[in-house]
């Protein structure tokens, strides 16, 4: 069987490439994130959170919990984490 010209593809060698993308947010790293900052102790930093309905209950779950939950002026998420041992009951 032999291979027409369409079928072959050429491609010549490129610099590297380089930039930034941003992906949508993703909802179970989104809800994981929230959980793991809230059962660290100290600040995390979140980039990118999915803010979908039950992601924010999420975030106001663990509120309720003592974490505290803050959205910074440039988008990004703050969680200060209390620890497991640092949390309340609601």
């Amino acid at each position: 069987m032999s291979q027409s010209s369409q079928d072959i593809l050429r491609s010549a060698q490129v610099a590297a490439l380089r930039g930034t993308i941003h992906v949508p947010g993703d909802k179970s790293i989104s809800h994981r994130s929230l959980i793991l900052g809230g059962m660290a102790v100290g600040k995390t930093r979140i980039s990118g959170l999915l803010e979908g309905a039950d992601v924010l209950a999420t975030k106001d779950a663990l509120i309720a919990l003592g974490v505290e939950i803050d959205k910074t002026k440039n988008g990004d998420w703050q969680v200060i984490g209390v620890g497991l041992n640092g949390m309340i009951s609601p």
